[in-house]
């Protein structure tokens, strides 16, 4: 799947790309043997490709993992290691997004390190330790954010 968000405004914007058809002005004949290519047929995403495409799931995967490892450890691990993973998280997001997924926006990639953070929040990691920090304001801010962000167009 491609993880670029397509809007309205990208299908204004992209070339237009002709058929075989169009390229050569020889008249088709029906059973002949050559046979048409037509570019693919692009639609902008809507609510839910979107929503698919700005969490960036492989990293919150990532973290999860990491932080669970963490605290397996029977002696309380660092905090200073936790705020690392989640450091690295946030890299993580950026590197995988726009060097293996090759999204170029950089709206779309702000919205998914956005998303990481409140994922990584809504989990609690590092952030349990803060005094504020409250599991359900996590949860709160999680649906919150993902409810809304898929109506923002990168």
């Amino acid at each position: 799947m491609n993880r670029m968000v397509i809007s309205e405004r990208d299908l204004k914007n992209q070339p237009v790309e002709l058929s075989i058809d169009q390229l050569d002005s020889r008249p088709v004949v029906r059973g002949s043997r050559r046979k048409e290519k037509r570019a693919p047929v692009q639609t902008p995403d809507h609510y839910g490709d979107r929503l698919i495409k700005y969490i960036p799931a492989e990293v919150v995967i990532l973290y999860l993992t990491l932080q669970s490892m963490l605290q397996s450890i029977p002696d309380s691990p660092s905090l200073t290691v936790s705020w690392g993973v989640f450091g690295f998280g946030i890299l993580a997001t950026f590197l995988h997004l726009s060097r293996i997924a090759k999204v170029t926006k950089k709206r779309q990639i702000l919205i998914s390190l956005g998303a990481f953070v409140v994922w990584a929040f809504a989990l609690g990691g590092p952030f349990q330790t803060l005094s504020w920090y409250q599991p359900a304001y996590g949860g709160m801010l999680l649906c919150c954010y993902t409810f809304l962000v898929p109506i923002i167009e990168a």
